[in-house]
């Protein structure tokens, strides 16, 4: 996962990007999966709280 995530920051290597959903009840927390804590390097560009609206919108139901 490391790697994935170091390529993910590099725009000239692939990926390019890589999105990480985490269900949370608090969105200022810091995400955790499992017991373990997702690292964010930087809140403003690696960070993104998707509200139930957005959520809701993307069903296709």
């Amino acid at each position: 996962m490391a790697a994935l995530r170091q390529s993910a920051r590099r725009p000239a290597d692939t990926p390019h990007g890589l999105w990480l959903l985490v269900p949370a009840e608090d969105p200022r927390a810091t995400p955790t999966l499992d017991g373990r804590t997702v690292e964010v390097v930087d809140r403003v560009t690696e960070w993104e709280v998707l509200d139930g609206l957005f959520v809701k919108s993307l069903r296709t139901d």
